[in-house]
């Protein structure tokens, strides 16, 4: 769990939900800064992308929704009858979900949540990774090892639903140099290492990862999942991603 003064995150969720600034930001370890806007995170259902409208037609039994943010996915799933745990890393993040109606919502990360495997939070029909949270498996090593654990946590017939990006179709010149000192590293081309900074907080840098398909597909191999199916389209952050069904 992080304390305040590292969850950048939740203190600039905490601001927006208290009708402050709408911008924070992404450092990434080569210096490359993104602004971000928060307001993406409180949208209602119609304003969601494209892809992101597709995912409740996925969705059965009982749901965990995993990097939460301020609970949008959580929330709309709740008002179709769904049973939602909604987790995410970042306490404040947790506390603006319950303020904003989340029934049932848990401030852990994904790597904390399936070392833990508790008992307590039972088992799950459905996993959701909305919002490019595919990208929490971090890298391929990583993905395998969670993706099992998810797998024990689950029903026979679960399913994971995520999105995630394709970092192939860039031209950037500074993302193609980024991807081009990964491979140096021996690291996937889309591993990105990122941290979230408002005003004076800083959160841990922390690892991400952009996959294609391909890699998807080889990642999930012999984990309890498969990918299933796959739909490109607007991903609500801007650019071209893809909303990918992981079934065992």
């Amino acid at each position: 769990m992080q304390n305040n003064m590292t969850d950048a995150y939740g203190n600039a969720l905490m601001d927006f939900f208290l009708g402050k600034e709408d911008r924070y930001a992404i450092e990434r370890e080569d210096g490359y800064l993104d602004i971000g806007h928060l307001a993406t995170y409180f949208q209602e259902y119609e304003k969601w992308g494209d892809l992101e409208k597709r995912m409740p037609e996925f969705v059965q039994g009982r749901v965990l929704d995993v990097g939460c943010g301020a609970g949008r996915h959580a929330l709309h799933l709740q008002s179709l009858g769904f049973e939602v745990v909604a987790t995410d890393k970042s306490p404040l993040g947790i506390e603006v979900c319950k303020k904003r109606g989340v029934k049932n919502a848990v401030a852990v990360s994904i790597d904390d949540l399936v070392e833990m495997a508790d008992p307590a939070l039972g088992v799950f029909d459905t996993i959701i990774m909305m919002g490019h949270n595919i990208g929490l498996l971090h890298d391929f090593e990583q993905g395998r090892k969670i993706l099992s654990r998810l797998a024990q946590m689950t029903s026979p017939t679960a399913r994971i639903i995520g999105t995630t990006r394709d970092i192939r179709g860039t031209d950037k010149l500074h993302h193609l140099a980024y991807q081009k000192w990964n491979v140096e590293r021996r690291r996937m081309p889309g591993q990105i290492k990122f941290r979230i900074r408002h005003e004076m907080f800083a959160s841990d840098w922390m690892d991400y990862l952009f996959v294609s398909e391909e890699e998807l597909r080889d990642m999930a191999s012999d984990t309890g999942w498969r990918l299933d199916s796959t739909v490109s389209g607007d991903g609500g952050f801007g650019g071209t991603s893809y909303l990918a069904v992981l079934c065992k």
